[in-house]
């Protein structure tokens, strides 16, 4: 998932491989730097390696040993707009490439060489050995590579392209050491953050304990003592989308995990490991107490690849979770407990007492108050609009109380 912080980058483009080497460079203007889009139309994840780089000849030239890239994509193809976050870790030495800058998307499928079509701002230390970028760009791209024809490898590039053939497309990054990448990944389609549906098919519980968690060799590995954590999930599988209210309890430490994300629902049955289907926004807050809230709509991406090099969240939908619940888990984790802070199965709950995420009833009581503010108003409609939300809260109060009356 994006990380909002403002994070700049310093130069922009890049190209495949030194493969390109004896094509002659020219002083472009790159996209523009823009800000981010009200809405967007698709997103993509990258997982990177050394060992997927592929010379210009086509030939497997493995990058850099322990480095790691992870390149996050969102697309407004109405608007010709990318925004993008870049992480790479374990890179070392300066870039180098014959595009504008060393970082890119290239249209080229798994295992074969292909021209750039857009270049990014190269990622930067950002004080922690790891190399960031974040930022939008606008279209019409250009990279300062030049065809047999002697036009830019840019030109002409739409991003509707990716939205048709995401798995056509790869990223990059090029060192002076690694001139052909240091590593590089093809795209996968990702989940996108959408507003909540106007119905729901299914509605789901996790009461995550540290005892239940288990390590990826299937063996107990209990979390962080005392931490709790709650997941309220409600799910239109016709439309795809899931919308999810996380609550971390007494959790420490920052998120750690292979994944985007480190707050997943893997496919795992009680007592066994599972690969991670759906990478859920870490919650966040100060004090004793973490949120996170949202609606996101698949096709779903982990970052974390099966061992055929295939992205788990590939495939899945949510109407597997529907068929067996049981056999799914939500957990998190963090840099202290990496196997997991907490875990706890899905339970499914009937839809009519499903707890509304905090956020809804306060918006109701919100709207409540607000709606006197037109002086004659409807009396009626204010009470009705109050009772509704003391309603939903008392819904809330229920459920906890429920769950405290479960768990002891």
């Amino acid at each position: 998932m994006f990380d909002r912080r403002p994070i700049r980058a310093i130069a922009i483009g890049g190209i495949a491989a030194a493969a390109l080497a004896m094509t002659t460079p020219v002083v472009a203007q790159a996209a523009t730097d823009v800000a981010e889009p009200s809405e967007f139309t698709s997103a993509f994840v990258v997982t990177a390696t050394p060992a997927t780089v592929i010379a210009n000849d086509g030939t497997p030239t493995p990058g850099q040993e322990g480095a790691t890239g992870r390149f996050e994509y969102r697309v407004n193809a109405d608007e010709e707009i990318i925004c993008f976050a870049i992480r790479l870790t374990g890179v070392t030495g300066d870039y180098q490439s014959p595009a504008l800058t060393a970082t890119h998307i290239h249209e080229a499928e798994a295992g074969q060489p292909g021209p750039p079509r857009i270049a990014f701002p190269d990622p930067v230390d950002d004080g922690s050995g790891v190399r960031v970028s974040e930022g939008c760009l606008q279209g019409p791209f250009e990279t300062g590579v030049l065809d047999d024809a002697g036009v830019d490898t840019g030109e002409g590039f739409s991003l509707a392209e990716l939205e048709a053939n995401p798995a056509g497309f790869t990223s990059d990054s090029h060192t002076v050491d690694f001139p052909a990448g240091i590593v590089r990944g093809q795209l996968a389609r990702g989940a996108l953050e959408v507003e909540e549906p106007d119905a729901f098919t299914s509605a789901f519980s996790v009461s995550a304990t540290p005892d239940a968690v288990i390590a990826n060799d299937g063996t107990a590995a209990p979390g962080e003592p005392g931490a709790t954590g709650d997941f309220q999930l409600r799910i239109n599988a016709d439309e795809e989308i899931i919308c999810y209210a996380i609550t971390l309890t007494g959790v420490t430490g920052d998120y750690q995990s292979p994944a985007i994300t480190a707050t997943h629902i893997h496919q795992a049955a009680e007592g066994a490991a599972g690969p991670p289907r759906i990478a859920f926004p870490n919650p966040e807050g100060s004090g004793d107490t973490r949120t996170s809230e949202g609606c996101l709509q698949g096709p779903f991406a982990t970052g974390v690849l099966s061992p055929e090099g295939v992205d788990t969240g590939t495939g899945f939908t949510l109407a597997q979770i529907e068929a067996d619940p049981a056999g799914f888990t939500g957990d998190s984790h963090t840099v202290d407990f990496v196997p997991g802070v907490v875990r706890g199965q899905l339970a499914e709950v009937d839809l009519g007492e499903a707890a509304p995420a905090p956020s809804e009833a306060e918006d109701a009581l919100d709207e409540a108050a607000g709606s006197d503010a037109d002086g004659a108003g409807a009396p009626i409609g204010i009470v009705v609009a109050i009772v509704a939300a003391l309603a939903a809260i008392v819904a809330i109060a229920i459920v906890v109380i429920r769950r405290r009356g479960a768990r002891g």
